[in-house]
């Protein structure tokens, strides 16, 4: 075989796995790692205005059992997606005292929340990659800040896998960019792409989700703003089973 043809075949071949390989595969390998590291040198782990509108959802939630004679709010399990250093899912255990489990695809980051705070479970893994072992026994998913970063043929499968987890009468936190258009844009200085959307529309096109609250904000401030890079949406989903 010529030496330039084989050059040529082998660019093409590694192009093509590039191309085939999926975003989470590179954050599970290094970039989650680069990501938490950037995090943690940035100071980014202290308390944001998204965390009290979490908390106020949250609190919405154990009102509504109480309100309904319900003790379930006394034995609620918490799960974050892309919990990175671990301090929300930490907070909600010492405020709820919930069962609270945190999943990340960092290992740096895993091995930093399990060091700070041992009273929550936190695991390496994703959406896609989470134990069935939870199936059906969670009562809150909350996304915080991570599905922009999912290849978009996954969501699909985030979608499914969440109707899984969570109990027939459980609800979904969805925090992440508001924008009524869908696009994408290069994630920092990388190969791979932050995709904006609205991503409650994966759950509400049916008849067993509904939305219960919506608020929008900055990463800042409660601002408005016409930057769709700024704006952060967050939604409270209630799953509800019917015969």
């Amino acid at each position: 075989m010529n030496k330039l043809y084989k050059i040529n075949y082998t660019s093409k071949l590694f192009n093509l796995k590039v191309i085939l390989k999926k975003q989470i595969e590179y954050f599970r390998e290094k970039l989650g790692d680069d990501y938490f590291d950037r995090m943690l040198k940035n100071s980014s782990f202290e308390k944001r205005i998204g965390q009290d509108y979490l908390i106020s959802f949250i609190q919405d939630i154990v009102n509504f059992h109480k309100e309904n004679n319900s003790n379930a709010y006394k034995k609620i399990t918490f799960l974050e997606f892309g919990c990175g250093a671990g301090w929300r899912t930490a907070e909600i255990k010492n405020k709820f005292n919930f069962n609270c489990y945190g999943v990340d695809p960092s290992k740096k980051a895993v091995s930093h929340a399990k060091k700070n705070y041992p009273n929550v479970n936190f695991s390496t893994g994703s959406v896609t990659k989470v134990s069935s072992k939870l199936y059906g026994k969670i009562d809150i998913v909350f996304f915080g800040f991570c599905l922009f970063l999912v290849d978009q043929i996954d969501l699909f499968e985030v979608a499914s896998i969440t109707n899984k987890l969570l109990k027939p009468n459980g609800h979904i936190i969805l925090m992440d960019f508001d924008t009524k258009n869908t696009y994408k844009k290069q994630f920092y200085k990388t190969n791979l792409f932050s995709h904006k959307m609205n991503f409650s529309s994966l759950f509400l096109w049916h008849p067993f989700y509904s939305i219960c609250k919506f608020t929008s904000f900055t990463h800042k401030s409660n601002n408005i703003t016409n930057d769709q890079d700024e704006k952060i949406g967050m939604y409270l989903i209630n799953k509800y089973v019917r015969d």
